[in-house]
């Protein structure tokens, strides 16, 4: 197997997601391989923690090809992660004399949008031909990602507390 053969989606998760990693598992030997068990890890099979349950292949031809694939919950999880896939047959030996019966792929996790409104950077303007009064504020993105489709909303009050909401909900 290759380094190739380990694929996640979404490719660039932020924490919290769900993210389903899967292998390619091929059969470069002669022979049916048959009860193939796959298991993923974070870092490598000796000191990683296994992601998930233990992946059954009932078999492969030669040639052949499987795709076992696991969910990973990334809870907790922020930065670069080494994801490892070993493969055994169903009577423990490695998987060829050549030892490639595991590989790994790098993916980065990332902490998500984390948006702060300050008050000190709300502006009031008011219109000279009428009554109307402009609210304009700053929104700031500190976090490790793009926010998208951001929904805001003035209110006079507290929104715990029932405020009234002012003009229209803006998505930006």
């Amino acid at each position: 197997v290759q380094d190739t053969h380990i694929a996640f989606t979404p490719k660039e998760p932020t924490w919290g997601d769900p993210v389903r990693i899967t292998g390619t598992v091929t059969n470069r030997g002669r022979r049916v391989a048959n009860d193939v068990r796959v298991r993923f890890y974070e870092g490598p099979p000796s000191s990683g923690k296994q992601i998930g349950v233990d992946q059954i292949i009932p078999s492969i031809a030669p040639g052949g090809t499987a795709r076992p694939s696991v969910i990973w919950d990334t809870t907790g999880c922020i930065g670069v992660y080494d994801i490892t896939m070993q493969v055994r047959p169903a009577d423990g030996t490695p998987g060829s004399p050549e030892g490639d019966n595991s590989t790994h792929n790098l993916i980065t996790v990332v902490y998500g949008p984390c948006l702060e409104f300050d008050p000190t950077m709300v502006l009031f303007e008011e219109s000279p031909e009428s009554a109307q009064v402009t609210i304009r504020a700053t929104i700031c993105n500190r976090g490790d990602a793009e926010a998208r489709d951001v929904t805001v909303r003035f209110l006079e009050g507290d929104p715990g507390e029932d405020g009234l909401q002012i003009g229209s909900t803006q998505h930006i």
